[in-house]
């Protein structure tokens, strides 16, 4: 099992409730959509993202 921490983030009140909105649409906790959105583009080809 890898180490976890934990990370303070600021989110907009309209980004939060889109990282919600999504979360539910995902069946996912607000973290774990966010762990998810994170892993996807940090796993992507660099050159795609930008």
């Amino acid at each position: 099992m890898k180490a976890k921490t934990q990370m303070l983030i600021r989110l907009s009140a309209d980004l939060k409730a889109r990282l919600k909105d999504r979360a539910i649409a995902n069946n996912r906790t607000a973290t774990g959509e966010l762990i998810a959105i994170l892993e996807r583009a940090l796993d992507a080809d660099p050159k795609e993202v930008a």
